[in-house]
């Protein structure tokens, strides 16, 4: 289901993993490894499912009294893969720009300085970027920025002047002006409506 759902957003030009996360279940290797991309999945721990079901057989076997209670088989973990790697891509200079602008997103960074860290030429670049990711690299750094100011506000008690020195922005009035211009509210009803505990 996951890899047809996968095609579909293809077939909408939707990237995976910049426009949507994709989680699958079952862990079958064939299925979640190829083609591009990956796909992240849950481990069922089916070793531990036949592990309970042979101990039910044998019992039945034995002609034993069989106990009512419902057994579960908690599940291993997920197995991350490329379809929610934020820095996914199978183009390796989209992979490096990427990684580099989430590790920068506190730092007031632009275009040149992801192509001085790629290494590489800047039109090809831009032009690979946007056809990977479906974005500019300017609009990815804005993006990255605001989702590391969404977390902040959400696990730490920064003041608004705080935030914007943690976050590289010039003063509290630019991060203000621009977190309610890329998000539609202010960062404190931000804060509001998302913190940790609150209804």
């Amino acid at each position: 289901t996951c890899r047809y759902l996968i095609e579909i957003c293809k077939s909408l030009e939707l990237k995976i993993p910049h426009n949507f996360a994709i989680v699958g279940s079952g862990n079958e290797p064939l299925i979640c490894n190829s083609p591009y991309p990956s796909l992240t999945s849950i481990d069922k721990n089916y070793e531990e499912v036949g592990y309970q079901a042979a101990q039910v057989l044998e019992s039945m076997m034995q002609a034993k009294e069989l106990s009512p209670e419902i057994k579960w088989c908690t599940p291993k973990g997920i197995i991350p893969r490329q379809s929610t790697d934020s820095y996914a891509s199978d183009h390796p200079n989209v992979s490096k720009a990427l990684r580099f602008i989430s590790e920068s997103s506190n730092s007031r960074i632009k275009v040149s300085d992801v192509v001085n860290a790629v290494a590489t030429n800047r039109r090809t670049l831009e032009r690979n970027f946007r056809e990977f990711t479906g974005r500019t690299i300017s609009k990815e750094i804005s993006r990255m920025r605001m989702e590391r100011a969404k977390r902040l506000m959400m696990e730490s008690d920064l003041s608004l002047k705080e935030l914007s020195a943690e976050l590289g922005f010039r003063n509290s009035d630019h991060f203000y002006k621009s977190f309610l211009q890329r998000e539609g509210m202010t960062p404190s009803l931000f804060r509001k409506n998302n913190r940790e505990g609150s209804h």
